[in-house]
């Protein structure tokens, strides 16, 4: 199965992490950091030192707006 995992901030990936660890033994899933890529390696520290994958698509969707922050979301996640 594949399976798509969007975690909005960083403490998103340590909660993420058991389940993760669950699921890819037996499944494919895709990780999705939708914050801006410079805000995700400011966290490498910890990111690295309890192994949590780095995502594997970044989108880049600055904060603003609420409903323009989700458009942009998903219209990137069309693509």
């Amino acid at each position: 199965m594949k399976i798509a995992s969007i975690l909005g901030a960083h403490l998103d990936f340590v909660q993420a992490l058991p389940i993760s660890q669950l699921l890819r033994p037996h499944h494919t899933e895709t990780l999705i950091y939708p914050g801006r890529y410079s805000d995700f390696h400011a966290a490498r520290g910890y990111v690295e030192h309890l192994g949590i994958p780095q995502p594997d698509v970044h989108l880049d969707i600055h904060i603003g707006d609420w409903d323009q922050a989700f458009a942009n979301l998903l219209s990137r996640l069309e693509r």
